[in-house]
């Protein structure tokens, strides 16, 4: 078990990649560290009997009220039953382990199924006041009080062992689970103020750096095990239902529930960003931060087309496998360039049930996963696509001219590429991809999926750069707005890609 000092871990997490195995099995650190002093083992987790109180932070699972960002992608109900199978395995993990167990709960009223449990009311406030108004109270009896979420089902038994072991050794003050999204599974500590976790951001990347921050500020010393994850997003939930398909033991009543969900016809929507670039070294960078920050996207997939400016080199360190991070999945591919040809190669590995085709000169809004669920959970839509709206690179100078091209988005039927349009990969599938042209692969494309429904172009908008436009005339904006007339009336599209001619 790895032991660190806190600001020591969080470096080291910066620069080594943390791995989780589909299997289940723990993490593991490209490093070796050593413990700064032995510890006596723990030969039987009942010498902590007298001195532990392990509270689990639950919500009721009650539908619409739990695990509202999972049942966003996936339905309440779906998510509320989920979120009783985890507390269950929780609670049945812990109760083996010889403490005084307590749901810390946010409501009065005992969570269903646990009438016979003690339960504590979390009362009102920010977390840190609830977690310090708990612990506290686990204190007033037990020399160690230890918080874990009930979001972590599966989470080894044997780190809640050694946090309580640090904790009444005397080893440390404080012992953190470091969780993959930046906050944290599971907090001990052997004394607690009020204000212990004041001015913490909590949901956010930094929780745990900010928590770490603080309590060192106050002279603690702070141990944090080997991390774990919590299911708070579609994409955690992806990974742990490939952990319990191995191994349904580790979580044996959330394992239960998948396979109930399963039968009931829930497929979990996955959203795969497919990226064609093409000598983009000075914008892929910037593209692949703003994604990999985006909430809802899963896995991107970037396919060059054969650059010789630099770009692989800049897309190579983000590469991760899938299910290895809390962040998408990001893969590289090559293929010979064509834009059809590279989405093509990018929607046959890409594992995502929902496909996205983004160019590298367009940016997504950040609530883009909300378009693409609602869009697409209309019966009669077939696909969706944004508005644009078009700016200098630099986005401070005005060129009003520029909207003439966000005119067509906003008016046609027919998506261009630089909408991003979206879509299921059965239909893409099922329709045999793009047609391998040199220029309106897009259109020729949404004219085919037209004819099996709605193309739903939803009122946001997406940033694309002007960089074509502010290398032509004002006349070439005007004219690339009449290729869907011309290509309709027969103009062939490698005539229309003279005119396009890329600007980079």
């Amino acid at each position: 078990m790895l032991r660190l000092h806190g600001r020591l871990w969080l470096e080291l997490q910066r620069g080594h990649r943390l791995i989780w195995a589909a299997a289940g099995r723990p993490y593991v650190q490209s490093i070796q560290c050593r413990r700064r002093s032995p510890l006596r083992p723990l030969n039987s987790v009942t010498d902590l009997k007298p001195h532990t109180t392990l509270a689990i932070f639950a919500k009721p699972p009650v539908p619409g009220a739990v695990k509202t960002r999972l049942a966003a992608r996936i339905g309440a109900e779906a998510a509320a039953l989920l979120a009783k199978a985890f507390v269950e395995d929780t609670y049945e993990a812990v109760a083996q382990l010889g403490f005084r167990v307590v749901f810390a709960s946010t409501s009065e009223a005992p969570i269903e199924g646990f009438e016979a449990v003690e339960h504590w009311d979390q009362g009102e406030g920010h977390l840190g006041r609830r977690m310090t108004r708990i612990l506290g109270r686990a204190l007033e009896n037990s020399e160690v009080a230890i918080g874990i979420g009930s979001d972590s089902p599966g989470c080894p038994t044997q780190r809640i062992c050694d946090a309580a072991e640090r904790l009444e050794s005397g080893v440390a003050d404080v012992v953190l689970v470091p969780a993959t999204d930046g906050g944290y599974t599971l907090i001990g500590l052997r004394a607690c103020t009020p204000e212990l976790l004041d001015g913490i951001e909590w949901s956010s990347p930094r929780t745990l750096e900010q928590t770490v921050a603080r309590l060192e500020a106050q002279g603690l010393e702070v141990v944090l095990l080997e991390p774990w994850f919590d299911i708070d997003e579609l994409p955690d939930l992806v990974r742990f239902m490939s952990a319990v398909e191995s191994r349904p033991a580790v979580a044996p009543r959330s394992a239960a529930a998948i396979e109930t969900l399963k039968r009931r016809g829930l497929v979990v929507p996955t959203l795969s960003v497919v990226l064609p670039v093409l000598n983009e070294v000075t914008r892929i960078g910037p593209q692949l931060e703003r994604l990999k920050a985006t909430p809802g996207i899963d896995e991107l997939v970037v396919v060059d087309g054969g650059s010789d400016d630099g770009t692989l080199v800049v897309v190579e360190p983000y590469v991760q496998p899938r299910l290895m991070a809390a962040q998408p999945s990001v893969l590289l591919l090559r293929c010979e360039a064509g834009r059809a040809r590279q989405m093509n190669a990018g929607a046959a590995t890409a594992s995502g049930t929902v496909l996205l085709f983004l160019h590298a000169d367009v940016e997504l809004p950040h609530d883009t996963i909300r378009w693409v669920d609602e869009a697409l959970a209309e019966p009669n839509v077939v696909a969706g696509a944004f508005r644009t709206w078009t700016l200098d690179d630099d986005g401070k100078r005005r060129r009003p001219w520029l909207h003439l091209a966000d005119l067509r988005s906003r008016t046609t039927s027919q998506p261009y590429g630089d909408q991003a349009i979206f879509l299921p990969r059965s239909r893409f599938e099922s329709l045999g991809g793009f047609a391998d042209l040199e220029l309106m692969e897009d259109l020729e494309f949404t004219r085919r999926l037209s004819k099996l429904g709605e193309l739903r172009v939803v009122p946001a908008c997406v940033t694309v750069s002007g960089r074509r436009f502010i290398a032509r005339p004002v006349w070439y904006t005007l004219c690339v707005n009449t290729f869907p007339l011309l290509y309709n009336l027969g103009v062939s599209p490698r005539v229309l890609g003279r005119i396009y001619r890329a600007v980079r």
